[in-house]
């Protein structure tokens, strides 16, 4: 028959006679105790972070400082109140960098210039440590990182390292129901994806308010700076519409007014090509009814399809000033003015299991529906085949 064996170290079966004991301690501590320790220092690790791996402190904070009508520049003051942040080390020898830092980027800090002596001083009083992680993000917007020291650099990966699911998180702090009806709230959610978008893409808070915010899609091109943005957007006016010139026409207009050279122009339409255009059909239905009614339990679905210039499907966004990999995701958010009912991350990279999901949605509706099996089939294989075709489809539930 089988059998199983165990080396065991030849001292531990003879050894003056005392084989047994020690062979039971050998088994206890092997066995029993080593995996009890481990297992509690894995319960105790896991027991401070949610499932994004997200300190519970950081969640915590950042619920409670969650307020339905954050900006932008109200959610990065909650963003770098991150238990994560608040442990990067603060070092005497920061202290003069750090005044440095902060009167490099004081103009993007949200202080008021009435009363700035106050606003200032209110800002020094902040836990030293979210001081330098706003500061240090400050200068990879206003992509000036290249001049700290190699110190404060290497804690500014740090800050960026954290920042997606730190960002996510609190994305998911916005949304979740947060009244008696189980909203969400739309202003700091957005003000989330912004604040997301200007890291990774290294834009300055500013450019995105209203007097220019024409500007910052141009900055996300590679060779424009802010200056040279100004001056394209004054000549077309939006971004969609630089996209609608001609080759030969941006091609000008990138040479003459901004001052890019061919291969920088050749760099700009390489970018362009990724960019992607998204259009988004949305049905909604109602198990029995023709018509939707106040206080039906209505069914959305929305199918989201994808398409870029050079033909891909999934693509990795180009963020050259974000030192990480960072995948392409886009929100789809269902909200009535300030109220959030509804949200999704939609990701185009993994198609399987987008036809799962699209699969198990179609089928739940056509059941909800009272559809024959033949029906239900017929409908999930167009489902599957529009997934194919870089569509992705979300859906919920709703209380009108």
């Amino acid at each position: 028959g089988y059998k199983l064996g165990i080396a065991l170290p030849q001292f531990i079966l003879d050894f003056n006679g005392e084989s047994g004991g020690l062979l039971l301690l050998f088994t206890v501590g092997l066995c029993i105790l080593l995996p009890l320790v481990v297992a509690s220092i894995y319960l105790w690790r896991s027991s401070k972070y949610t499932g994004n791996y997200v300190k519970l402190q950081t969640r915590q904070a950042y619920y409670e400082l969650m307020k339905p009508s954050l900006t932008t520049s109200k959610v990065m003051d909650v963003f770098i109140k991150a238990a994560e942040y608040t442990e990067i080390p603060v070092r005497k020898t920061d202290d003069e960098s750090l005044k440095k830092l902060f009167a490099s980027v004081k103009s993007e800090l949200s202080l008021d210039p009435k009363k700035m002596k106050q606003d200032e001083a209110k800002f020094w009083k902040q836990d030293p440590a979210v001081i330098k992680a706003e500061l240090l993000i400050q200068k990879q917007l206003t992509r000036e990182s290249a001049v700290l020291s190699p110190t404060l650099q290497s804690d500014l990966r740090r800050v960026l390292e954290f920042a997606p699911r730190l960002l996510e998180d609190l994305m998911k702090m916005a949304v979740i129901p947060h009244n008696e009806k189980g909203h969400g709230w739309l202003s700091p959610a957005l003000g989330v994806i912004e604040l997301s978008q200007c890291i990774v893409q290294a834009v300055p808070l500013s450019v995105r308010k209203s007097s220019s915010e024409d500007t910052a899609p141009f900055l996300q091109l590679p060779h424009l700076n802010e200056s040279m943005a100004k001056k394209i957007a004054l000549q077309v006016g939006s971004f969609k519409e630089f996209q609608d010139l001609s080759l030969e026409e941006r091609s000008k207009l990138l040479r003459e007014v901004a001052g890019l050279s061919e291969s920088d122009v050749a760099d700009v339409e390489k970018v362009l090509e990724m960019i992607p255009s998204l259009k988004i059909e949305v049905t909604c239905k109602t198990e029995g009814e023709e018509g939707i009614q106040e206080g039906d339990v209505t069914t959305v679905q929305a199918w989201i399809t994808l398409k870029r210039p050079n033909g891909l499907v999934g693509a990795v966004p180009h963020s050259p000033h974000f030192p990480f990999h960072k995948e392409e995701n886009f929100w789809v958010i269902l909200a009535d003015s300030n109220n959030v009912w509804f949200f999704q991350k939609v990701s185009f990279m993994d198609e399987a299991e987008a036809i799962s999901t699209a699969s198990i949605a179609i089928s739940e509706t056509m059941e909800s529906l009272g559809a024959s099996a033949e029906a239900k089939n017929s409908a999930v294989e167009e489902a599957v085949e529009k997934v194919k075709t870089n569509i992705r489809l979300r859906g919920i539930q709703v209380f009108i």
